[in-house]
């Protein structure tokens, strides 16, 4: 029996005929592949730098918003403090304004009690003078 040199599969036998072409390409894409993978490394160093700038922009804001928070519950509290402390202070308030409005009246019936004064004296007198 005699071998046959050919190779039993047709896509061996395409390959075959390229593979001196193959050899003498693997010097060129071994030179080209190390300045694709420099092109590699530095496209993820840009990433990961983005991703870095990116994250550390998150923090801020997320310490920002956490900031913001503790203020608003602050201020909560003190607007809560200061309704408690203006509704105590509402009746003294009020009691205040009737006091004012009383020394008002009385000081607007002073003018009228010092021009009837001297008459009201007089009559006084006289009626002390008969008793």
């Amino acid at each position: 029996m005699r071998r046959s040199t050919s190779f039993p599969f047709p896509c061996v036998r395409a390959l075959g005929g390229l593979l001196p072409a193959l050899v003498l390409l693997a010097p060129l894409t071994a030179t080209a592949l190390p300045a694709h993978a420099e092109t590699l490394r530095d496209s993820a160093a840009t990433h990961q730098e983005t991703q870095r700038e990116l994250q550390a922009r998150i923090d801020a804001a997320d310490d920002e918003t956490r900031a913001l928070l503790v203020r608003l519950r602050e201020a909560r509290q003190e607007a809560a403090r200061l309704e408690s402390y203006t509704a105590e202070l509402a009746p003294l308030n009020a009691d205040r304004a009737a006091r004012i409005e009383r020394q008002r009246t009385a000081l607007e019936n002073l003018e009228a009690t010092r021009e009837s004064l001297p008459g009201l004296l007089r009559q006084q007198v006289e009626e002390l003078a008969d008793f």
